[in-house]
């Protein structure tokens, strides 16, 4: 091989087994189930994404902020290593038509309160994925709040139909499977 060709390829090499690394960093391989949260007055719990197919392009996070305090707060992003970008999203109906929607200045949290992240209403989007979000594993995030400041939170990643947060027993979806096994190719 060729002094060009060869260092071509040792590059090529470097970058294909750089990936994996990179990716890898982005997810835990396992976190504890339950875990709850805190900066200031904020509390964060139940903090889930559900799994992806592999090549996804993005995925949703989920979560309950408390306000424990006696002042508004306002929660204004979250960073990720899984993600090129994570944003604050609202689903909402139009008339007949579910539309989505970024909520570039933030969420409030009422004093005393608590604000749910769930499919359907506020959920984080997660876009330009490190890699598939696997079921077992589990995403860093950092949430920013404007008076608690930065929380770091470990989201565990359930099924691809999880339907609320992931428990000890790898939690369930409300949806019955149970006749999926008598169609064809199931």
């Amino acid at each position: 091989m060729k002094a060009p060709a060869t260092i071509a390829a040792a590059a090529v090499s470097s970058a294909l087994l750089a990936a994996p690394a990179a990716a890898s960093d982005a997810f835990l391989a396992s976190c504890p189930t339950g875990q709850t949260f805190a900066a200031g007055d904020i509390t964060i719990s139940g903090a889930y994404s559900r799994a992806t197919l592999k090549g996804a392009a993005s995925a949703a996070g989920y979560l309950t902020i408390h306000n424990g305090g006696t002042a508004a707060d306002t929660f204004t992003g979250v960073t990720s290593p899984a993600a090129t970008d994570v944003t604050l999203h609202q689903m909402k109906m139009n008339g007949q038509v579910m539309e989505m929607s970024d909520l570039p200045d933030g969420v409030p949290v009422p004093p005393g309160g608590n604000v749910s992240f769930d499919p359907m209403s506020y959920h984080l989007m997660l876009t330009g994925l490190a890699g598939p979000l696997v079921q077992g594993q589990c995403v860093p995030m950092v949430l920013h709040f404007a008076k608690a400041g930065d929380i770091a939170v470990q989201f565990n990643i359930g099924g691809i139909a999880q339907d609320g947060p992931v428990t000890d027993d790898g939690g369930s979806s409300s949806m019955d499977m149970g006749g999926m096994s008598s169609m064809p190719g199931m």
